[in-house]
């Protein structure tokens, strides 16, 4: 009996997807997901994906949001971009 196979492509990505100015020595502060998080390119900006309940760490810049929450800058998968934190 002959057997056959198929192989699926390995994707080929264009540079790094985490720069090295971008990598995480000493993170500012961690901040706990409780539930899914949109993040953004910038504050105000375009969405550009989710962040599952986790652990973040964050660059150290912040933005005002409207009454009630800020704009804080984390690390992901992506590289640094923005999420929006209601305030308590």
């Amino acid at each position: 009996m002959e057997t056959t196979s198929t192989t699926t492509p390995i994707p080929v990505i264009d540079g790094p997807i985490i720069k090295a100015d971008e990598v995480v020595l000493n993170p500012t502060r961690l901040i706990e997901l409780a539930k899914s998080t949109y993040f953004y390119d910038m504050p105000n900006g375009k969405p550009l994906g989710t962040l599952g309940s986790q652990k973040v760490d964050t660059t150290g810049n912040e933005a005002p949001g409207v009454i009630g929450g800020q704009w804080i800058e984390v690390y992901t998968w992506l590289g640094k971009a923005w999420i929006y934190l209601e305030t308590e």
